[in-house]
């Protein structure tokens, strides 16, 4: 492993948010290929991006409805490889599969931002939800520069992107699990639940009214923003609050 590699890892590992841990990876992945990167996480609670392009083009992403058409975001998400995926102007009007609607759309997208070449990182979960996503790195370079570059640099990118995406998905849910503050009784009810105990046995078990565990129940849902305690009690334990 090389020692730029290796220092990243050291710096990356030593932040303490998503935010520190973004801004030290861009600063990284951008001083090889093109400072253009843009990680995005889709997973049951919607899309989620992380970018350096500016704020216009991404809600111009989103409100037009690119990522329906995306067919890079789209190999990440259903995409049968992890490989890495080249894409951008210099590649995709060579794609046998992709429709001249596609191409133009990756070309509409790129040009006011001056994206012409981009490799792509496939993305899986690494926290225990099912969660896909994507990093990508690219910027202006003309296609065979761009290829010679990846050439000398493809490992340390990957390295790099997957640690990242590892990471910041571990602070993440350290940031919510720390935001979600459930008392012992809250605990206690999801626990028994766990357990498969219906509401009047709980209350046997704890010594107290079963409209007592009906009020911890829903005290837990609102703090686990969940709508049953089913599903209160599932997001606990993928958040390890209780442990069965």
């Amino acid at each position: 492993m090389d020692n730029r590699l290796t220092d990243f890892l050291h710096r990356l590992q030593a932040t303490t948010t998503p935010e520190e841990a973004w801004a030290v990876a861009t600063a990284f992945l951008g001083s090889f290929v093109g400072d253009i990167i843009t990680y995005g996480t889709v997973d049951r609670d919607g899309m989620v991006f992380h970018t350096t392009l500016p704020d216009w083009w991404m809600e111009e992403y989103t409100e037009e409805g690119y990522a329906a058409h995306d067919h890079a975001f789209s190999h990440a998400l259903y995409g049968d490889s992890l490989q890495p995926y080249l894409f951008g102007v210099a590649f995709d009007a060579e794609r046998r599969d992709l429709t001249a609607d596609q191409v133009r759309l990756v070309e509409a997208a790129a040009t006011d931002v001056e994206i012409r070449t981009s490799l792509l990182f496939p993305l899986r979960s690494v926290t225990g939800t099912e969660q896909a996503g994507s990093f990508v790195v690219g910027g202006n370079l003309k296609r065979q520069e761009f290829l010679a570059g990846v050439d000398d640099c493809l490992p340390t990118l990957q390295i790099a992107a997957l640690y990242t995406h590892w990471h910041i998905q571990t602070l993440k849910r350290q940031r919510a699990i720390d935001e979600i503050r459930l008392s012992p009784r809250e605990r206690e009810v999801l626990l028994w639940l766990s357990k498969g105990l219906r509401t009047d046995q709980i209350a046997y078990k704890l010594g107290i009214a079963r409209v007592t565990v009906d009020l911890h129940f829903a005290n837990g849902r609102r703090k686990l923003k969940a709508a049953t305690r089913e599903q209160a009690l599932a997001k606990a334990l993928a958040l390890n609050l209780i442990q069965p």
